[in-house]
């Protein structure tokens, strides 16, 4: 039987540059679907054990601060002074 080979790889999830408003759709839209998917994730966890799933709680909070820290950085710009370029990588090993 042949033994598959993993290797790592690198996805550009969202690549390109952006004026801050399409930087904001883009990246808030991200945020709040991650937020999304651990509130299912924690809620899921509790409708089968009665527990709180503590990661997903630990990163909910973590991804309401970066959405907020992001929009505090988003709002002090002037959406004709300058591009943000954008490039999330996603490795999986």
């Amino acid at each position: 039987m042949e033994e598959s080979v993993l290797e790592e790889i690198f996805l550009p999830l969202i690549k390109g540059c952006f004026d801050t408003e399409e930087t904001k759709e883009v990246l808030l839209s991200t945020i709040d679907h991650k937020i999304q998917f651990h509130n299912k994730k924690l809620l899921n966890h509790y409708e089968k054990t009665g527990m709180k799933h503590i990661e997903s709680s630990h990163r909910i909070l973590e991804l309401k601060e970066l959405r907020n820290k992001l929009m505090r950085f988003l709002s002090n710009s002037d959406n004709t002074s300058f591009k943000i370029e954008s490039i999330v990588k996603i490795s999986i090993k």
